[in-house]
């Protein structure tokens, strides 16, 4: 594959996530995130507290996954601004910076 190829498959990837982010809904009673079926339970004081950010900064996230791993739990999610809730996520799980 050239670059040439390679730039628009990428763009095109993109492009439908770009799609399938627009095209979610809030559940779980939220206003501004969507958690995947089949994500470990988060507490809903978590995800309100968490909802509450996203929807003040006009954002929407798609929570994909939430899972344990050797060193921790871990949140797959997207930003659809792109947002780093890496800090705020840490602080409602109670991890040290």
């Amino acid at each position: 594959m050239s670059d040439n190829d390679d730039l628009k498959s990428l763009r095109r990837l993109s492009e439908l996530q770009n799609q399938f982010l627009m095209s979610l809904k809030p559940n779980r009673g939220l206003n501004s995130i969507h958690v995947a079926p089949g994500s470990l339970g988060l507490g809903q004081w978590l995800l309100l507290r968490w909802d509450r950010e996203v929807t003040g900064r006009k954002d929407f996230v798609y929570i994909s996954d939430a899972h344990y791993k050797r060193s921790g739990f871990y949140i797959d999610y997207d930003s659809l601004l792109g947002v780093d809730y890496d800090d705020l996520v840490d602080a409602l799980l109670g991890k040290k910076p």
